[in-house]
C-alpha cells in the first residue's frame, strides 16, 4: 500500500509548476469553486473524485465495540484469536479467508442466504463449500440484532437467537459517498437518495462545468472501473472530436474478480438476471476440476457457466469460480467488447495444459457445439 501511494505523491510532485497539489478538506463553496484548507481555487472545470467509505450500520451497541473497518483491519499487529465478519460481500469473503489462513477462527454472518449474495446460487454455493472446508463458519440466512463487549471479546446477537462470540469485529456491509461535508448545495451538484452524485452518460453533473467519477457516482465500485472512468472523461474533456467507436458510461462491459481462493470472476448477465430481464439463452456450465490443468496442479476447486444468446450465438454473460478465474474472464471480456460469437472460441486452437482451455471445453458443452 505504501508502494503505491509514494509512486501516485512522486508522479504528482514531478509534473511541475502546471499542477498543484493541495493537502487539507476540500469542498465546493460555489459556481465551479473549490475551498481547501481556507484557499479558494477557481476553474472552469471541476473533477470530483473523492470516493466513499465503510457504512456503519445502525446496529444497537456497535457503538460501544471497536469494531474494525476494511482500512483499521489492515493496521492490526496482532492476530485475532476470533473474527466475527458482519457482511458476506467481497470485502467480507476476501478478508475472512486471509484471517483464516493467517491462523484466526473467523464467522460470516450475513442475512442473505448465500454468500457474494448477488450471485447464482450455483456461484455462491461453489466458494461456500471452499470456506466451511477450511473451517470458516457461516451464519447465512441470519441478520446481526446486536453486539455487547465482554471481558474476552463481543457477543454479537442474531435475529435466529445465535450469540456469536469473537475478539473482534469486522463491519464489511457497504460503502457511503463521501458527499457529506462536499458543498454539492453550494455549487448546485445534485444527489441521489443515498448521497451519490447524480451523473449522466458523459460524467457530468448538475453543474456546468463539473463532472464526478468513481466510487461517488454510485456505479461498480471497482479500482478498474475508476481508472476507466478516467479514460473515458479524459477522452470527453479533449479538444476535437470524439474518436470513432467511442464508448459511454452506460454502454460499457464491467467485469469484476473477488480475490478470494478460488477466485470469483464474472462478466455480463447472471442466470438470475437474464430471467429477470426476459432475455432468452442457453446456458452450459461444467466443474472447473474438469480442467486437465487444474487435476495436475490439485486446483479443482469451483465451477464455470456461460449464457448464450440462442439466436445471434453472442455471449450474455459467464461466471467462473476457480483458480485464476480473475485472468481468465477477460477471454469472454474481450469476446464480449469484439460482438463475436461463441463458435469462436470453438474454432479456437487453445494451448495444452492451460486453464485456458477449459474455456473452450465450457462452450463446448452447449448442445449446438458438442461433438458427441
Amino acid at each position: 500500500v505504501t508502494q503505491w501511494r509514494q509512486g501516485v505523491a512522486s508522479s504528482l510532485h514531478s509534473t511541475g509548476d502546471r499542477l498543484t497539489v493541495s493537502h487539507g478538506h476540500g469542498r465546493l463553496c460555489g459556481e465551479r469553486e473549490v475551498e481547501v484548507s481556507g484557499e479558494r481555487h477557481r476553474a472552469e472545470t471541476i473533477i470530483l473524485n473523492v470516493g466513499a467509505r465503510p457504512s456503519i450500520p445502525a446496529l444497537p451497541g456497535l457503538s460501544t465495540v471497536p469494531f474494525l473497518d476494511n482500512e483499521r483491519l489492515m493496521e492490526l499487529r496482532e492476530l485475532p484469536r476470533h473474527l466475527v465478519i458482519l457482511g458476506g460481500g467481497y470485502i467480507g469473503c476476501e478478508f475472512g479467508q486471509m484471517f483464516r489462513r493467517f491462523g484466526a477462527e473467523v464467522t460470516i454472518v450475513d442475512h442473505n442466504d448465500h454468500l457474494l449474495s448477488r450471485e447464482d446460487p450455483d456461484v455462491s454455493t461453489a466458494l461456500e463449500g471452499v470456506f466451511r472446508a477450511e473451517g470458516i463458519q457461516l451464519a447465512l440466512g441470519d441478520a446481526a440484532a446486536s453486539v455487547e463487549a465482554e471481558s474476552a471479546g463481543l457477543v454479537l446477537r442474531t435475529t435466529k437467537g445465535r450469540e456469536l462470540r469473537g475478539s473482534h469485529l469486522l463491519v464489511a456491509v457497504g460503502r457511503r459517498p463521501n458527499t457529506d461535508d462536499l458543498g454539492c448545495a453550494a455549487a448546485g451538484v445534485t444527489l441521489d437518495s443515498r448521497g451519490f452524485i447524480q451523473v449522466d452518460d458523459g460524467y457530468a453533473t448538475s453543474a456546468p462545468g463539473i463532472y464526478a467519477v468513481g466510487d461517488v457516482t454510485g456505479g461498480p465500485q471497482f479500482t478498474h472501473t475508476s481508472w476507466d472512468d478516467h479514460r473515458l472523461l479524459f477522452e470527453r474533456l479533449l479538444p476535437g472530436e470524439r474518436r470513432p467507436g467511442s464508448r459511454s458510461r452506460s454502454a460499457r462491459l464491467v467485469p469484476y474478480a473477488v480475490f478470494t481462493d478460488p477466485q470469483v470472476a464474472g462478466v455480463g448477465l447472471s442466470e438470475r438476471e437474464a430471467r429477470q430481464k426476459g432475455r432468452p439463452f442457453e446456458v452450459a456450465t461444467m466443474p472447473f476440476g474438469d480442467i486437465a490443468r487444474a487435476v495436475e496442479l490439485d486446483e479443482t476447486a469451483g465451477m464455470m457457466k456461460i449464457l448464450v444468446d440462442p439466436h445471434s450465438e453472442q455471449l450474455l454473460g459467464c461466471r467462473i469460480v476457480g483458480a485464476e478465474a480473475g485472468e481468465l474472464i477477460h477471454i469472454f471480456v474481450s469476446l464480449m467488447a469484439a460482438g463475436a460469437s461463441t463458435h469462436t472460441i470453438v474454432d479456437t486452437e487453445f494451448v495444452h495444459p492451460t486453464f485456458a482451455e477449459g474455456v473452450q471445453q465450457l462452450v463446448m458443452k452447449l448442445p449446438r457445439y458438442t461433438l458427441s
